[in-house]
């Protein structure tokens, strides 16, 4: 049994540096099919450009085959594995495996078949055989009795904020993915990927990681770093350093581009602007994930922001994955039937779309994203702090933030939750939403602001 092929995701950093070479006809390590014979070579770690058409509909690639390892992992709980090719039975007489796992519950995927008591054999890191080892007469250095236990490949997970702890020097093990069975994650979603990625790639190679990792270009960070948050459109000229931005941090392995078009700087751009960013990162047969402009009311709303998403998609000829998808606060519970249709009607013209989504109804994000209007934000880092403390401007907005939070569902929907902070504890704002903590912190900065900026919110989101 294979894992499934991940044609196009170009650099996957891994816990393990080990590389193959990638010469023309090289097959992915992940499934059997073979790389076209007319790609050309790409040196390990870079990707190559590509027409904009085969960017679009084509599947022909010139591929970096870096193999994209699916560690195997054993699991109590149960989980599902879908999506993996069928087997192929090593015959009896064939060389031995490094690990055969025996009588381990395996799920091959299709509809309405359950899990099989097999054994599974890899080698060289990879699941190469599943079948009965005693009959076929295989075996191996190490055998483990998996009885009882679920046997998957490590699991992907496509939208996650881990690079903070896979930079840091405590965390990045990244153990709350392994211990749930995830061995890759995919990391710079929202537009919060680094501008520059080859920094961030050394970093992680050279701190360790203990998930395989897999980095997007933000279009935030690329806006704070050619224009520092500023509310208004890019000249040509800044337009032309994002473009080239997004250019070297393809060519370093990105995936694609992100973005965040609900948060701040993102939400300052235009359509235009993301359109001619998402065009260079097709070039390189990149893909765009976004957080929607408006999973709500809050702009151009729920369906317009769909909309968006799929219009850029279709001038740019990029592949869309739409983030953590959701119809998000009371205006549009129920939309959710509108949303799909639009992507599946863009999907039955021939325009590539997907979308991610998480399996409770809540979200979280900063309080500041759930209650200031956006034009409150704007600038670098904690400006809008000032902006707070002028009686004027407070009284201005205090309307638009109780607007917001009738958005939400009111306060009995939203719990504000200041993980690590300290002198402050875990508050439903529903039930009391008296202050916490009275007088200015050290930094001077008043209770008001700091809480806003620190505070998570976790809310339910959707029905």
């Amino acid at each position: 049994m294979r894992g499934r092929c991940m044609a196009g995701a170009r650099r996957i950093l891994r816990s393990t540096t080990r590389r193959r070479p990638n010469g023309p006809g090289a097959g992915c390590s992940s499934c059997s099919k073979p790389r076209s014979p007319d790609a050309a070579p790409v040196p390990a770690g870079r990707r190559a450009k590509r027409g904009r058409a085969d960017a679009f509909q084509g599947d022909k690639r010139a591929v970096n085959t870096d193999p994209i390892r699916l560690p195997l992992i054993l699991l109590s709980a149960l989980l599902t594995l879908g999506g993996c090719g069928e087997s192929t039975n090593t015959p009896s007489g064939a060389p031995g495996f490094d690990i055969l796992l025996l009588n381990g519950s395996v799920y091959r995927g299709g509809a309405g078949r359950a899990f099989e008591s097999v054994d599974v054999g890899i080698r060289n890191g990879e699941i190469a055989y599943i079948g009965n080892a005693h009959a076929d007469g295989v075996d191996a250095r190490r055998r483990l009795d998996a009885t009882g236990l679920i046997v998957a490949p490590g699991f992907i997970d496509p939208h996650t904020h881990a690079l903070n702890e896979l930079r840091s020097a405590t965390a990045n093990s990244n153990l709350n993915y392994l211990m749930q069975g995830v061995t890759t994650v995919f990391t710079g979603n929202d537009g919060e990927g680094p501008a520059s990625l080859e920094e961030t790639i050394e970093h992680l190679n050279s701190n360790g990681i203990g998930t395989n990792a897999a980095l997007y270009v933000g279009h935030g960070s690329l806006r704070n770093s050619v224009m520092g948050g500023a509310y208004r459109a890019p000249t040509a000229e800044e337009l032309e350093q994002m473009k080239s931005l997004v250019a070297n941090a393809m060519e370093s392995g990105a995936l694609g581009l992100s973005t965040g078009l609900y948060y701040v700087p993102g939400y300052f751009a235009g359509t235009d602007e993301v359109i001619a960013l998402a065009r260079v990162a097709a070039e390189y047969g990149g893909i765009y994930d976004t957080h929607l402009r408006d999973e709500s009311t809050y702009n151009i709303g729920l369906i317009a922001a769909i909309d968006e998403a799929l219009r850029i998609g279709r001038e740019a000829r990029i592949p869309v994955n739409i983030a953590h998808i959701k119809a998000l606060g009371v205006d549009v519970w129920g939309e959710s039937a509108r949303v799909i249709e639009r992507i599946e009607q863009a999907r039955k013209a021939g325009q590539r779309v997907t979308a991610d989504q998480y399996p409770w109804p809540a979200s979280g994000t900063h309080l500041r994203n759930t209650l200031l209007p956006r034009a409150v934000l704007a600038g670098a880092g904690t400006d809008y702090f000032e902006r707070l403390r002028a009686p004027r401007i407070l009284a201005k907005i205090r309307p638009e933030m109780q607007e917001n939070l009738r958005r939400r569902g009111g306060a009995g929907f939203v719990i504000d939750h200041r993980g690590g902070q300290p002198g402050y504890r875990r508050q439903d704002t529903g039930r009391d939403s008296r202050r916490t903590r009275r007088g200015p912190d050290r930094h001077g900065r008043g209770h008001h602001d700091r809480r806003i900026h620190s505070s998570r919110v976790l809310q339910h989101a959707c029905r």
